[in-house]
């Protein structure tokens, strides 16, 4: 084996590795999101019979389950953007992801900030609680539903370039972004994410043995 080789086989594996790791970290995330709810749903019922029945926000393992989920995302879908990029060389959906991602981070903030303002307003009436959480919650559901509406309708109009993996993982952010739209069938969104991050995860592992085969 020459040095030629051997510097083309270094080459594709440092090439391979970013898209290896994004790959996991997707399939990460369709287990954190899901995990995140479920401890969320059992913390909250905790504090709830330790404050008299009453709903009572709390810290605990979901919130750093969702931070954690957060970082991930942000790094997922950056990579996603830069193998669009440099592979596909197609940038249509840069600014969406973008947005994306900035929308990703400023979710986690305001729940964050949410659920600090009421710890501090504690004991809140549910009519206030309501009218504090509704008007960002609805907001929050319509902005993302547009963003995922666009990438969703631009992959797909690229599908015989990109591929089927990019096709089927358009044709379910395009089905989130139609419930989210919706808000009442929000909740089918919100399974459809995990199964968007599996094909997500698909589509970076297998660009890494393309990589390796090329």
């Amino acid at each position: 084996m020459n040095e030629s080789t051997l510097n083309s086989g270094a080459t594709i594996g440092s090439e391979g590795r970013p898209y290896v790791l994004a790959g996991w970290l997707a399939i990460a995330m369709a287990v954190l999101f899901p995990l995140g709810f479920s401890l969320g749903f059992i913390q909250e019922l905790i504090a709830g019979r330790m404050a008299g029945g009453r709903a009572m926000p709390t810290f605990g393992v979901a919130d750093l389950i969702f931070l954690a989920n957060t970082i991930i995302s942000v790094y997922v879908y950056l990579q996603f953007r830069k193998l669009l990029n440099e592979r596909y060389t197609y940038r249509g959906v840069n600014t969406l992801i973008t947005l994306s991602i900035i929308w990703i981070i400023l979710f986690q903030v305001e729940s964050l900030g949410i659920k600090l303002l009421m710890m501090a307003l504690w004991p809140v009436k549910d009519l206030t609680a309501l009218l504090i959480q509704a008007p960002v919650m609805v907001f929050n559901l319509l902005s993302i539903g547009v963003i995922d509406l666009f990438i969703g309708l631009r992959l797909l109009s690229q599908k015989e370039k990109l591929g089927e993996r990019f096709a089927a993982f358009a044709y379910i952010t395009l089905i989130a972004a139609i419930c989210e739209l919706t808000l009442i069938l929000t909740p089918i969104a919100l399974i459809l994410i995990p199964v968007s991050s599996v094909i997500l995860g698909m589509i970076f592992l297998r660009e890494k043995e393309e990589v390796e085969f090329i």
